[in-house]
């Protein structure tokens, strides 16, 4: 939910600009959805723990790649056989 702040603001657009009650609201909803899909896309990076200085632009895609297979792996770290891992 939009704070009480953020709210006044958007009253404050939606009378300099006359909107209508309808067009308020859609700007209303459309801020509440913007907001959710930015909360819902932080918790998603977090959970997949990026790291926001890796990026492609710097990415060293000339650097050799490593096929680890299970049978390769410590046994309390093997996954099906069927599955494989890449690494750098």
């Amino acid at each position: 939910m939009i704070s009480v702040g953020q709210a006044f603001t958007r009253l404050a657009y939606a009378k300099g600009n006359k909107l209508t009650h309808l067009e308020f609201l859609e700007m209303l909803s459309s801020d509440e959805v913007e907001r959710k899909n930015q909360g819902a896309l932080t918790r998603r990076l977090q959970a997949a723990r990026v790291d926001y200085d890796q990026v492609l632009e710097r990415f060293d895609w000339d650097s050799p790649v490593q096929r680890i297979t299970d049978q390769s792996l410590p046994p309390d770290q093997g996954e099906s056989s069927i599955r494989k891992r890449y690494v750098l």
